[in-house]
């Protein structure tokens, strides 16, 4: 058996045309952590100084699984190959309103010949990990 056939296949719950959402996953755990101590992720929650540990993701993943946590936490998908690129989540989810806030976390920025891009991005540029929440209504 090759390395990608051991790798468990995700559970797609929710697909658009590039990217689904599935669950988190334990065994990666270790990607988690590698995206959430980026420089640019770092910055982009507002958490410079604090880079986590391997004690803090394993936390964060117990809680973020746990079954009382009221925020819903995704592996973010490329469609192409099933591979994790990111993270997002829906906190402060209401219900009755309709409205929740989000968070997204790319950890893996893939270059695609297909993919829009802004104008200063460059197909051959390093890859750029950047984390970003909003207000959703």
């Amino acid at each position: 058996m090759t390395h990608e056939e051991l790798q468990p296949q995700p559970f797609i719950l929710v697909q658009g045309q590039r990217v689904g959402l599935g669950a988190l996953r334990r065994d990666l755990i270790p990607t988690y952590l590698k995206w959430r101590s980026d420089p640019e992720v770092l910055r982009g929650t507002g958490e410079a100084s604090q880079v986590p540990t391997d004690e803090a993701m394993q936390a964060w993943y117990e809680q973020a699984t746990s079954p009382g946590n009221r925020d819903v936490h995704f592996t973010i998908y490329d469609l192409d190959d099933l591979a994790p690129v990111g993270t997002a989540v829906l906190v402060r989810v209401n219900q009755h309103a309709g409205t929740a806030e989000f968070g997204l976390t790319i950890g893996e920025r893939r270059n695609q010949a297909s993919a829009p891009k802004p104008p200063s991005s460059s197909s051959t540029g390093p890859s750029r990990s950047w984390a970003c929440t909003t207000s959703c209504w």
